[in-house]
């Protein structure tokens, strides 16, 4: 095994994902997630930001939610740029924190209310 760092170019990726979106660029969505719902915690960055980014992009209603306000306000920034409703989906925000048993049984409570 090589102590070698491995790098993105390195990556055999299975032909199956050509095309897709796995590679993190929603303005290629397909719309394979048109009709889901879905709830990202983290989505004020990283990962969840992308995630959250990515599933709307792909037709999915997503309730973003994350403790930073801010950081929430520009993951809206960023889907602003993006044709969420070419394929359904949807973003909406919501500032929580998942360590709160309260703030998650609210959290799902509004998802269930707002995005059915």
């Amino acid at each position: 095994m090589s102590s070698e760092p491995q790098n993105a170019s390195s990556v055999v990726r299975p032909s199956a994902f050509e095309g897709a979106t796995l590679g993190g660029d929603p303005s290629r969505a397909a719309g394979r997630l048109r009709g889901k719902r879905a709830i990202v915690t983290g989505a004020g960055s990283g990962i969840g930001r992308a995630t959250a980014l990515l599933f709307a992009a792909e037709g999915a209603q997503v309730l973003a939610a994350d403790r930073s306000g801010d950081g929430l306000q520009t993951t809206l920034s960023q889907a602003g740029g993006l044709d969420l409703t070419r394929h359904g989906g949807s973003l909406i925000t919501a500032t929580i924190d998942a360590g709160s048993e309260d703030d998650v049984r609210a959290l799902v409570a509004r998802a269930v209310k707002e995005l059915g």
